[in-house]
């Protein structure tokens, strides 16, 4: 009987002595991640697991903001996304990887917004994109490859200031595939 006192009492200190706490057992009030029952902000390790019990997320938590690496697995135990949080924003360099573990894309951001050149690629290593950011929106120079390598697409995005939109702008090239011809379009913004 006093073995079994110590086994119960030593399965609630680890619970209790947990320092990590599962995603979904958060709540998430103005923007802010908080363990039930409790009003200050949580603070420590946010995990998730899939239906097997493997890890597929592992980030950390400060003052209820996501802050430090952020790194997700696919079911198959191959990484899925890698990047950093300040403050609850994502920033710095972000990857993302096929279920393969090829990679996929790579690209920056600033404040939760995507920022510079953005590549993307195809399943087979060839590149699929490369697209250029500023403050989230496409502006600057585009260009899209078929998985074969060959040039699909050039050209270019401007942000119209008026509209804060983003379109295409000047010269865009579309290369068909395999033949090696172009048609060549020209786009202007009107402000």
């Amino acid at each position: 009987m006093h073995y079994l006192f110590l086994f119960y009492l030593l399965i609630i200190s680890i619970i209790c002595g947990q320092d990590e706490v599962y995603i979904n057992n958060l709540q998430i009030k103005d923007g802010m991640y908080y363990q039930p029952l409790d009003s200050k902000p949580y603070n420590g390790k946010i995990v998730d697991i899939n239906d097997e019990g493997d890890i597929i997320l592992e980030t950390n938590c400060i003052r209820g903001k996501i802050n430090g690496s952020w790194i997700e697995w696919y079911d198959n135990g191959k990484k899925k996304y890698e990047g950093l949080y300040e403050n609850g924003y994502r920033s710095g360099l972000w990857k993302g990887w096929h279920n393969s573990g090829q990679l996929w894309k790579e690209g920056f951001y600033f404040y939760d917004k995507k920022e510079g050149t953005w590549i993307y690629w195809y399943l087979n290593g060839n590149k699929q994109e490369l697209k250029t950011y500023r403050k989230g929106k496409l502006d600057g120079p585009i260009k899209k490859w078929y998985a074969n390598g060959q040039k699909k697409v050039e050209g270019l995005y401007r942000e119209i200031s008026e509209y804060e939109i983003s379109s295409k702008y000047g010269k865009w090239v579309y290369y068909l595939n395999h033949s090696g011809t172009a048609r060549i379009s020209k786009y202007y913004a009107i402000n």
